[in-house]
């Protein structure tokens, strides 16, 4: 943990790491586990996956919304520190590797896509009632190749349209 000078106060294990040799830089492991289950939220699991960073930082943010931090604290995949501090985002285009969920078989039908940010709590957060979404999604088939149509969201916990909160944690689009 960092303090608000950037001064190292606290130190713990914080899961697994897997140095990738191509990337030249450190992968975290269980970062987000993402579930497409049958029919219902509750509904029997048919596809899974956990998502692996490539590296975490402070990608962007929303300036009104930085706690008390213009700057970056963590900006560095070769850095000493990772993290994603309080206001900001880490941001991983959709066709980069290892981001996937294979539905190759699945059978067309109404499915509930759910994401839980943090499973194993290996990162210390100040609330980890906010780490889990999800949407319902419809699969149909045209020949063999699915087709993906989101019919509804969760509930986005900020109702305020206008308060900072709302855009950085109902509107994020950073996963383009």
């Amino acid at each position: 943990m960092l303090d608000a000078s950037g001064d190292v106060v606290n130190t713990f294990d914080a899961g697994i790491s897997i140095f990738h040799i191509e990337h030249n830089h450190w992968h975290q492991a269980d970062v987000a586990k993402f579930e497409l289950h049958a029919g219902a939220l509750s509904g029997p699991v048919v596809a899974e996956n956990t998502k692996v960073t490539f590296c975490l930082i402070d990608f962007d943010s929303d300036p009104a919304f930085v706690s008390g931090r213009s700057e970056r604290a963590y900006f560095d995949c070769n850095g000493v520190f990772q993290g994603i501090s309080v206001g900001w985002r880490d941001e991983y285009h959709h066709s980069t590797p290892l981001q996937d969920m294979n539905i190759t078989g699945i059978a067309k039908g109404v499915y509930y896509l759910t994401h839980l940010a943090n499973p194993a709590r290996n990162w210390l957060a100040s609330n980890y009632d906010n780490n889990d979404s999800w949407v319902t999604l419809e699969i149909t088939r045209k020949g063999a190749n699915p087709e993906v149509t989101v019919l509804s969201r969760a509930p986005c916990p900020v109702t305020d349209t206008h308060s900072p909160d709302y855009q950085i944690i109902c509107g994020n689009t950073s996963n383009k």
